[in-house]
């Protein structure tokens, strides 16, 4: 016996060391890749079609001592648009993980040893063109069995160096048929001529107000030192808040002539939203005038304005003001990148300085859910959080670029007291939070929370547990179904013929109304509604054994009206976006719908579907225009490979043709595909004439949407929203005067002179006021052209710095013009905010100058004064 348990003893020993050394060395390979495998991606032609697909070039080198044997390693790495999954030449296989998710691995014996310092270069095939480097992701890593992962050390960053660049129309065009160019410096600086002679007015409010009228002959002073503030009890927080933002004394009653008061008024002209702003310069006092506390609020921003743009001297001005929109809202993704709650607030901030009112709440989505539904805790523990796993139940796949550590943003949810913090602090700004669930589709995080759930319970139940938890399962089980969404998650779908779907549903929509009953009694609740693939439910069990048979439409469309039906009886009304309730190419009858109001979102505007705009309102729907070829900020700011965004809708949305859009003839901004072609309205709507809107009242608002596929840092947040989000809120608070002018011409020339006005307002002012609130924004680059041995510069918003560079970006300094020795030259050139740390990217300008062409000034002199400002400095 002794003997016997010595062998036993010896034989565990021995497979302790096997076991320790296995996972030693997978570690050291994994930890070996990771340092010294370095990456190298670029497409070849995105204008060439391969069987549907776009080729590319995937290098991988070996810069280490070590060869690299065949094995079980692994490394993963993330794509926006898809890629097949197949074998390639190099060895290697490419296979699909899940969603965006996949990873190349030895291809058993088609994998040869990869040796020190030789390199494999991968063919894979994209389903959608990569025109920008924003469309790759940082941190690829590298697993084999047990060895923790590691992330590959050259795709570090949201630099995304690993790409190479975009040097050739082949690399940057969005398709054969693309009509864009990245714009070159010269071309930039033509663009730019336009805005020469920039006019300041400190005067100028953003949004532009109903009515204002005044005397700049009468003037005052505006010392802060010197003036007060009147407590209001009926606009507490109002003229708290002023008081706070403006650093003045605050008393119960008048101490000086010189005072701000709050005047509580029941005047039947004034809307809960409507203030007057009365600044009588002779009295030296100023008035805010409102029926309601919005009111007053949004008069305490205008004057906020006014005083940080007039440096001490006011004028008299009174001011009437009514919002054009009831909704003018942004919707903030958080589910596919994480934001964290100072994020929030601070946006939360930028929306009430410019009288947005709806914060759009984007909770859940198949990268993840972020709101803590304390009855379901899985939902948090699980569907939060982003790693790489072996073991179910721990963890969703990571996505995004978010890496194989839970460490990331693709990490993170918040608590209900940290919700609580954010709906006080939007409660106080006015600011509605409207949370949205998504349901059926886009429910992956959702699905595999409560699967997990559901595995939980059947452990109970065997070991004969009587007090099971409540079951949630959204979907069961349906293996032959693999019926992916456009981002390629299979059975993201909440399967609508299980009863537990729709008790899901009431427990999360509970679990909202007592989160939100104290704060900010919840209204509505978004519940998506968007992209459920076609064949979703196809092979689901609840519906075979309840003997349902309906396409996938109809069953989406029952889904949806018991949603409704369920927040109806909660008090609840309802958003949806426009595919969940667009079911037989028409929009379905509202009256299907039990909520009162049904907010519908149309969002894919392209081609013919911008028709369907005026079919709902005309349905009795009330219609928030989210139009993704003008109000998504997950969008490119240019047609430039180096800008970050997608593109997929519209090539590129800047901040002049957000100033550009026209809520109210939405035919008139259907201008251009997404490639740039003319697009011809007669066309539309299958030949025949387009519906005319009956009921544009049912039109309630605008909304920019920030799904945040490219939005993991809080520079890059902000850098998408601002200063796109400053023109939306002028288009949805102020109808501008030349939307009413038929003749396009004409219109055209008077809202060029207008955005004049807006853009000249955005650099004197407007980008200093978020500069002082820490909001990062985009800059555009300079525009630069060499005009007989000068180097011109200038800039798209006027009051900027630009700063140059003659040794690769390691030193700046703000450029000033003058004349250039001959000989020839490389250059970076950015530009700068004058009043914060905020650069646009640098563009390269490469030139030479002959002798012919040069003066007596050597080069020596020009280099110490190279750094040239824009020609808007020396105005």
């Amino acid at each position: 016996m002794q003997k016997y348990m010595m062998k036993l003893h010896e034989n565990i020993l021995l497979l302790w060391i096997f076991i320790v050394h296995e996972v030693s060395t997978d570690q050291h390979l994994v930890d070996y890749i990771a340092e010294h495998v370095t990456v190298k991606v670029h497409v070849v032609d995105n204008t060439a079609l391969i069987d549907g697909y776009v080729q590319e070039y995937v290098s991988l080198s070996n810069t280490g001592s070590m060869d690299i044997s065949n094995g079980d390693w692994k490394i993963y790495h993330n794509s926006l648009y898809g890629k097949r999954d197949e074998e390639l030449h190099c060895g290697l296989r490419n296979h699909h993980a899940l969603g965006g998710l996949y990873y190349l691995t030895p291809n058993g014996d088609k994998f040869k040893t990869f040796k020190a310092g030789e390199t494999l270069v991968c063919i894979i095939h994209n389903r959608y063109s990569l025109a920008a480097r924003s469309d790759y992701m940082p941190n690829w890593y590298v697993t084999s069995n047990d060895a923790e992962p590691k992330t590959v050390v050259s795709t570090m960053g949201e630099g995304i160096n690993y790409v190479e660049d975009f040097d050739s129309y082949l690399r940057w065009k969005h398709g054969k048929t693309d009509q864009y160019k990245p714009y070159s410096p010269e071309e930039r600086y033509d663009m730019y001529k336009m805005y020469d002679s920039p006019k300041y007015n400190p005067y100028k409010i953003v949004p532009t107000p109903w009515s204002v009228t005044s005397n700049r002959r009468v003037v005052m002073t505006f010392n802060i030192e010197e003036w007060m503030i009147v407590y209001s009890d009926a606009f507490k927080f109002e003229s708290t808040y002023l008081a706070d933002i403006l650093g003045i004394a605050i008393h119960t009653s008048r101490a000086s002539n010189k005072y701000i008061q709050f005047v509580k008024t029941n005047d039947s002209n004034l809307g809960p939203e409507s203030y007057n702003l009365n600044i009588d310069a002779a009295l030296e006092n100023i008035e805010i005038l409102a029926n309601e506390n919005p009111g007053a609020f949004y008069g305490v921003q205008t004057l906020v304005s006014l005083i940080e743009g007039c440096n001490g001297e006011m004028i008299a001005m009174n001011i009437m003001d009514k919002p054009r929109f009831l909704y003018r809202g942004i919707m903030i993704d958080t589910a596919r990148n994480f934001k964290p709650v100072k994020w929030i607030l601070k946006m939360i901030d930028a929306m009430s300085m410019y009288k947005l009112n709806k914060l759009h709440f984007h909770l859940t989505d198949d990268e993840g859910w972020r709101i803590q539904i304390p009855s379901i805790p899985e939902l948090t523990e699980i569907g939060s959080k982003r790693c790489h796993s072996e073991i179910d139940g721990v963890c969703l796949p990571p996505q995004l670029g978010s890496g194989p550590h839970n460490t990331t943003l693709g990490t993170g949810f918040y608590s209900v007291d940290e919700y609580k913090t954010i709906l006080k602090y939007a409660d106080d700004r006015h600011v509605e939070v409207i949370p949205e669930i998504e349901t059926p589709g886009h429910s992956s995080a959702a699905i595999t929370a409560m699967n997990y759930r559901e595995s939980k319970i059947s452990r109970l139940e065997s070991i004969g547990e009587q007090n099971l938890p409540p079951s949630y399962l959204l979907e069961m089980s349906m293996e032959r179904n693999m019926t992916s969404s456009p981002l390629k998650w299979p059975r993201n779908a909440i399967d609508p013929c299980l009863n537990t779907s729709y008790k899901f549903i009431s427990k999360v929509l509970d679990a909202l109304i007592d989160i939100h009953k104290d704060v900010q009694p919840l209204k509505t609740v978004h519940v998506g509604g968007d992209e459920v693939p076609d064949g979703a439910w196809d092979e689901s069990q609840a519906c075979k054994e309840n003997d349902i048979h309906l396409s996938t439409k109809q069953q989406q469309k029952s889904f949806m009206k018991q949603v409704a039906d369920i927040a109806s009886s909660k008090g609840l009304d309802i958003g949806v976006w426009d595919d969940g309730v667009y079911a037989e190419d028409k929009p379905d009858s509202k009256e299907d719908y039990k909520s009162e109001n049904v907010y519908v979102y149309p969002w894919d505007t392209r081609g013919d579907k911008i028709k369907h705009t005026a079919e709902f309102a005309d349905a009795g729907y009330k219609v928030v225009l989210s139009l993704a070829t003008y109000l998504y900020f997950g969008h490119t700011q240019g047609p430039d490979p180096e800008e970050r965004g997608l593109y997929w809708a519209t090539r590129y949305t800047d901040t002049q043709k957000v100033f550009g859009l026209m809520p109210d003839d939405l035919y008139a901004n259907v201008l251009e595909d997404n490639v740039g072609n003319t697009i011809d309205i007669n066309t539309f709507c299958d030949g025949k004439i387009c519906p005319i809107l009956e009921n544009p009242g049912n039109i309630i608002g605008l909304e920019a949407s920030m799904f945040s596929e490219n939005m993991r840092t809080e520079e890059e947040f902000y850098y998408m929203g601002f200063p796109r989000i400053v023109a939306m809120a002028e288009k949805s608070w102020h109808k501008a005067s030349w939307e009413d002018i038929n003749d396009v011409i004409e219109r055209n020339k008077e809202r060029d002179i207008q955005w004049k006005e807006f853009s000249d307002n955005l650099g004197f002012k407007e980008l200093s006021r978020l500069d002082k609130r820490n909001i990062s924004y985009r800059l555009p680059p300079p525009g630069v052209r060499l005009e007989e041995n000068v180097l011109k510069v200038n800039t798209k918003y006027p009051n900027l710095l630009i700063e140059a560079s003659n040794d690769i970006g390691k030193s700046w300094e703000t450029y000033t013009e003058s004349k250039i020795q001959a000989g020839s030259y490389s250059y970076l050139l950015r530009t700068k905010s004058r009043t914060g740390d905020i650069y646009s990217r640098s563009v390269e300008f490469k030139f030479a100058v002959s002798s012919s062409m040069t003066s007596s000034w050597s080069w020596s002199t020009s280099l110490i004064i190279l750094t040239v400002i824009s020609l808007l400095n020396l105005l």
